[in-house]
């Protein structure tokens, strides 16, 4: 969350409500900036999590036994815990709209971009 300290200390009690956790991340938009950057990492798990699973099945190995794998490493990541649930199954079900998570990545991409020198 962003704000001024004494601003997030009055706000904690109702953010608490909704969040698991809350995290002071500095001035207003702060937060949203952190959420955007994370949301980014997030998905590129994802894409990189799904593309390696594909590349591993045609190289003969099985999605499944491929993930047992990698969870038990250094490779292992939110992602890779619910693709057996999520994409191996063909649920599709992760309780994130498509939508929601290209407008943080466009934040992000806008974040990045202001920061960069030309």
């Amino acid at each position: 969350v962003g704000g001024s300290p004494a601003d997030v200390a009055d706000a904690s009690v109702f953010i608490e409500a909704w969040s698991k956790k809350v995290v002071h991340c500095g001035p207003v938009g702060a937060g949203d900036a952190t959420k955007s950057i994370n949301n980014v990492l997030n998905s590129a798990h994802l894409l990189l999590a799904t593309e390696g699973m594909l590349a591993l099945k045609k190289y003969g190995v099985q999605p499944s036994t491929a993930l047992e794998a990698i969870n038990g490493g250094s490779g292992m990541s939110l992602q890779t815990t619910r693709l057996p649930d999520n994409v191996l199954s063909r649920k599709f079900a992760y309780g994130f709209a498509l939508g929601l998570m290209r407008k943080d990545c466009k934040i992000a991409g806008g974040l990045v971009a202001s920061q960069t020198p030309s």
